[in-house]
């Protein structure tokens, strides 16, 4: 058989591709459906990162540059509007935490124990959880709850 004639090889490679040619074509498709399709979430994921950050940058600016109310009521818009669009990124538990701190300039105690114990469940992190319960106990001690402050750190 290895001395085959051209007509017989030919012959054989179009049976090939009847049999074959089908999921070979598919697997291909498929194979590059997926590559760039992972290529795409990739760029999707860097560009909602790269937006977060630009909007939490835009909100500490605001928050630390300008300490009149009207600052604050911007960099509080920002920091929502930052927890609205991208809420699972850090950026979001951060804007929460800068919040949380411009609520207890504000004297609005209950609103920062809100934020906190926001940070503190969802925090994707250890150490950003800890920054967040020992801030939202000085909150309640804040708030004359020494007790329930304190069960934050006893896992009463």
């Amino acid at each position: 058989m290895t001395y085959q004639t051209e007509e017989e090889q030919v012959a054989r490679l179009k049976e090939l591709w009847q049999e074959h040619g089908k999921p070979l074509l598919i697997g291909v498709v498929l194979a590059l459906a997926g590559v760039f399709g992972w290529q795409g979430w990739n760029n999707y994921q860097e560009g909602q990162a790269a937006n977060a950050s630009a909007l939490y940058q835009s909100m500490l600016e605001v928050a630390l540059s300008r300490e009149d109310e009207a600052g604050r009521t911007e960099a509080v818009a920002l920091a929502e509007q930052l927890r609205e669009t991208f809420p699972r990124s850090h950026y979001a538990r951060f804007a929460a935490l800068m919040q949380a701190r411009m609520a207890v300039e504000a004297e609005d105690f209950s609103g920062a124990e809100s934020l906190l114990r926001e940070v503190v469940e969802g925090a994707p992190d250890v150490a950003l959880e800890e920054v967040a319960r020992q801030r939202l106990a000085r909150v309640l001690a804040e708030q004359g709850r020494h007790e329930e402050g304190l069960a934050l750190f006893t896992g009463g």
